[in-house]
């Protein structure tokens, strides 16, 4: 919402999350024959905003997409980002 009120348009700023079935589908199109998956789900709170992206950070979950904007986070952007968080 805040690059979109700053900028016009958002851009994609982590990966996008996967399914676990379509994960399994494609091990097995890829050649695996009895993949297994498994899902546990992880409630993770942060005070503020800049906690949830130094994990995010540390985990490799920012920026790794080819279509996201090139343009830096500026500190207007950040600061509504932490309001609206």
């Amino acid at each position: 919402a805040a690059e979109t009120e700053l900028y016009g348009g958002a851009s994609p700023r982590v990966i996008p999350f996967t399914d676990v079935r379509d994960a399994g589908a494609l091990l097995q199109r890829a050649g695996l024959a009895l993949p297994v998956a498994d899902v546990e789900t992880v409630t993770v709170r942060y005070d503020s905003l800049f906690g949830l992206m130094a994990d995010l950070r540390a985990m490799g979950e920012t920026s790794a997409l080819i279509d996201r904007s090139r343009r830096p986070g500026t500190r207007k952007l950040f600061a509504r980002v932490a309001e609206i968080y």
